[in-house]
């Protein structure tokens, strides 16, 4: 160990002991320059730059420049970065270091040298970048408000900078600052998609090519759904409508029917023509379309759309059915005696004329349409009785095979009474002047007013072509000098003709029966009569067992009336048992015959002569 006078932890080899532990006043080491003065040691700090004495024992004498920058540690503020001390040039640093030993740093020094900090620029939009108008200054930090970027060329507009997206816009701003704008950009990101519009209808062609553009080019729009770009009545504003080429004018992928849209204005109606004869049915509601289907026409004024004879473009049959669909019956009667022209009437002009007529041997006419007037007549005449057999009955059968169905039965004779009955099947020799006794005998037509040819004129049978006809000429009435002409008149497909001439008042029994008076149907015919027109058809129907005037009816005035009456006659179309001259006002339906709702008087037809079933012109 080595004395160490001064105790500042330093000895001296001038005086040194060996021992296990330092005595008091030794050291473990003999660095101490000067052992005398606590000053003086290898710790010692020589800062003092007005004393060179060598305090910390390292042979040099003066200050320490530790860092050998010509600059004392006394005098240096950092002597150990020869960069630092008071002759170093401030400069920028992140660490804010005073470099030239002035205790002032960075911007707050003003001997800085501000080229070693960054050039700012305003930067008022907040984009963060400068303005390029700007001059710019040097600074170690930023100032609020301004960055090191100089190259906005809009310093008021926040999206317009370089790093911003160039988009289409109406003022044509170059947004990212490459001095190019809108099209003329070739960075542009947001150009729409244009289309060729040729025919100028706002709809571009759905098969050209696109173009990239910000504005509009002239002759181009932004659709691109015209399906023909030729035509400006066809795009998918325009209407569907009907048209011979089938154009799809509203480009759905659809045309004229197939299309749903299509305008119904330019559509046909469409009727079901089943018959084929050009003419369609009256009852179908009709189907609205461009083109007509097969089977289909404009027309719907058929009446009888399975009969391609029967539709308003027929002819006038002579039939007793509405043949050419004027709600008329064809067979036309001008002068009301139940006969048109086209059955025989020769002159339709005259009452008394008629295929059925008595011919009148001394007024020139033919009569009965034969051809042969007066004596000339060749028809075949049965004088029954003339001046005699006032309570009496002759069988007559015509000669010519005639057959008459009467009462579900077919008859091909008959019974003639002198008190104006047509008997089948049976006869009597008195008047039979009761009515209970007509109507349960047996089946029996009568015009009955207790005639008695004793007292005059004649009962004649008349053979025609289709017909037998018994004809009261001018035989007087059992209580009066007054003669009465009628005939009776049995045509083969079941028709009765009655026509009365002349009759007197008296007890009369007028219509026919079955010989069932359980299903006798009563009624008033003088009145049922005077309301129907002069031709009417079908007064009573097939199936009635009885209709008939009561003696006890005051007032007779069949004078003068022609009309008929139905055993079974006609046609039965629709199957119901009812025929078209029988009373059936609708041949077509199964539902409409006499007895059902008549569509002219809301009611029951009946076995009573209502007019509800009648048939006329």
């Amino acid at each position: 160990f080595y004395a160490d006078a001064d105790a500042d932890g330093y000895g001296t080899a001038a005086v040194s002991i060996e021992a296990c532990e330092a005595p008091s006043g030794f050291a473990d080491n003999a660095d101490d320059c000067d052992d005398s003065d606590a000053a003086f040691n290898p710790g010692a700090d020589e800062d003092d730059c007005a004393d060179p004495n060598d305090y910390n024992c390292d042979g040099s004498v003066g200050y320490e420049d530790a860092d050998g920058d010509g600059y004392a540690a006394c005098e240096d503020c950092n002597d150990a970065d020869a960069a630092i001390n008071p002759g170093a040039t401030e400069v920028c640093d992140e660490a804010g270091v005073d470099e030239d030993c002035d205790d002032q740093i960075n911007d707050g020094d003003d001997s800085l040298d501000a080229s070693t900090g960054v050039m700012y620029y305003a930067d008022a939009d907040t984009d963060g970048y400068g303005d390029s108008a700007d001059a710019g200054a040097w600074a170690c930090e930023l100032p609020s408000g301004t960055v090191a970027d100089n190259t906005d060329c809009d310093d008021t507009n926040i999206d317009v900078n370089p790093g911003a997206t160039e988009v289409c816009d109406e003022a044509d701003v170059d947004e990212d600052c490459d001095g190019a704008a809108d099209d003329a950009d070739d960075s542009v990101s947001d150009q729409g998609m244009w289309y060729a519009d040729a025919d100028t209808d706002g709809y571009g062609d759905s098969a050209g090519a696109a173009t990239m553009a910000c504005d509009m080019p002239s002759g181009m729009v932004a659709d691109n759904t015209d399906c023909d770009d030729a035509n400006i009545d066809v795009n998918p504003g325009a209407t569907e409508v009907c048209d011979a080429d089938d154009t799809d004018e509203d480009c759905n992928g659809a045309a004229d029917d197939a299309d749903s849209g299509v305008d119904a204005s330019t559509q046909t109606t469409a009727y079901s023509d089943a018959d084929g004869d050009g003419y369609g049915d009256v009852d179908d509601a009709g189907t609205l379309s461009c083109e007509m289907g097969s089977g289909m026409v404009e027309d719907n004024t058929d009446c009888d759309d399975t009969d391609s004879a029967i539709n308003p473009g027929a002819e006038v049959s002579c039939a007793y059915v509405d043949g050419n669909c004027d709600g008329l019956i064809d067979a036309i009667d001008n002068d009301g005696d139940a006969f048109p022209s086209c059955l025989g009437d020769c002159d339709d002009a005259n009452a008394a004329v008629h295929p059925y007529a008595w011919e009148d041997t001394s007024d020139g006419i033919d009569n009965d349409c034969d051809g042969d007037a007066d004596t000339a007549d060749t028809s075949t005449v049965t004088t029954l009785w003339s001046g005699s057999g006032d309570d009496s009955s002759s069988q007559f059968t015509p000669s010519n095979g005639w057959t008459f169905p009467f009462c579900d039965d077919l008859w091909s004779d008959f019974y003639v009474q002198t008190n104006g009955q047509v008997m089948f099947g049976w006869s009597h020799t008195d008047y039979s002047e009761s009515a209970s006794e007509f109507l349960s005998d047996g089946p029996a037509i009568a015009l009955w007013d207790d005639y008695r040819p004793a007292s005059g004129g004649a009962i004649y049978a008349v053979e025609h072509a289709d017909a037998v006809g018994i004809y009261f000429e001018a035989v007087p009435d059992f209580y009066s000098s007054g003669n009465n002409t009628f005939a009776i008149v049995m045509h083969e497909n079941g028709l009765i003709h009655f026509t009365s001439e002349s009759a007197n008042d008296g007890d009369k029994v007028t219509g026919w029966s079955c010989g069932d008076d359980s299903g006798v149907a009563e009624s008033a015919l003088s009145t049922e009569i005077a309301d129907l027109p002069v031709d009417a058809i079908g007064l009573n129907g097939y199936g009635a067992r009885a209709h008939y005037e009561d003696e006890s009816e005051s007032t007779y005035t069949l004078e003068g009336q022609r009309w008929f009456m139905c055993a079974t006659a006609g046609n039965d179309l629709d199957g119901d048992g009812w025929t078209d001259i029988c009373g059936d006002w609708d041949d077509r339906d199964a539902a409409s015959y006499p007895g059902t709702w008549s569509p002219s008087t809301g009611g029951d037809t009946g076995d009573t002569g209502d007019t509800g079933g009648i048939l006329s012109r």
